[in-house]
């Protein structure tokens, strides 16, 4: 797929230099460009459902280091055309086009969606191989809800849709009910009808909270860390053997959300040669090297979760 260039690659580049963070610093505003953001997008899109990491991110731009490469996903997620999903062990950039596959779709107050129907516009490769661009109108998706009920007495709203989709963007601060993204075979509708929840082993099948077994898990994880006050965020994850790494630390990020748990940033020394083989190797002083480690602290008001 030809992605066009301009607008909003040039919104995105005006977006970005304007946040706090690049205010003071020149050195990493001038490699903002716009080709930047649209090779960045075509990088994650060609990865399709899979999707990739900032790591494969930063080597495929090389030479931008993570830093960089964080401003610029952070703002390709602000535009709403990629989103950030839970792996194994560590998270995933993919399209927002394949969102509802890692997502809970659900109606709001079970009404159908109420999308008008829309133009898009497709780009259509020539025999020639150049590309042109058709203004297409579709119709938009329609989502038939269809109520079911569980046995443990959940309700479940199971969403069908219809019609191919499309990546979609919206423009930061954008209140409008729904948003295309103008490229592919088609659209894709995002509006106030239509809700997402995470697919977590806490969310029943109709986005509520089990909360029989995220007070469990919370009541787990809150046991360890007042039991090991200062405990690393490893060290809770290896303890949780129930989660994958990344659900367990999507828990410590609530809990800490929630004021259960505080998190102090500690720097701890790496492991070096010993001393004689370090004044043999290098000369002068240095610092040691350190990392940053994660530990966290449980809230004392927080004991009746146990």
């Amino acid at each position: 797929m030809l992605i066009p260039s301009g607008w909003p690659w040039d919104a995105m580049k005006t977006y970005a230099k304007q946040l706090p963070s690049l205010s003071c610093n020149e050195n990493e505003s001038s490699f903002l460009s716009s080709d930047l953001f649209r090779n960045a997008f075509c990088i994650i899109h060609q990865t399709g459902e899979q999707g990739v990491n900032l790591r494969e991110i930063s080597q495929a731009l090389h030479p931008l280091g993570m830093q960089s490469i964080n401003l610029v996903v952070d703002t390709l997620i602000k535009f709403q055309l990629v989103i950030k999903v839970n792996a194994y062990d560590g998270e995933q950039i993919v399209d927002s086009l394949h969102k509802p596959k890692y997502h809970i779709t659900t109606l709001a107050e079970y009404s159908c969606c109420s999308c008008l129907q829309a133009p898009a516009f497709q780009i259509a490769s020539t025999g020639d191989g150049r590309n042109t661009q058709k203004e297409k109108h579709v119709m938009p998706i329609n989502l038939q809800g269809t109520v079911k009920k569980l046995g443990d007495g959940h309700t479940v709203t199971v969403t069908n849709a219809q019609g191919k989709q499309s990546s979609h963007l919206r423009s930061p601060g954008d209140n409008e009910r729904s948003s295309i993204w103008p490229w592919g075979s088609g659209c894709f509708h995002v509006c106030e009808s239509h809700i997402y929840h995470p697919i977590l082993p806490w969310i029943n099948g109709d986005g509520s909270m089990n909360s029989t077994l995220y007070e469990g898990l919370s009541r787990r994880v809150i046991g360890y860390v007042m039991q090991y006050p200062g405990i690393v965020e490893e060290d809770v994850i290896h303890r949780m053997g129930v989660l994958n790494p990344q659900t367990c630390r999507t828990l410590l990020g609530k809990l800490t959300t929630d004021r259960h748990l505080y998190v102090g940033v500690l720097d701890e020394p790496v492991p070096t040669a010993p001393t004689m083989l370090q004044s043999l190797l290098a000369q002068g002083h240095h610092e040691e090297p350190s990392k940053c480690a994660r530990r966290y602290f449980a809230n004392p008001m927080s004991t009746f979760m146990l």
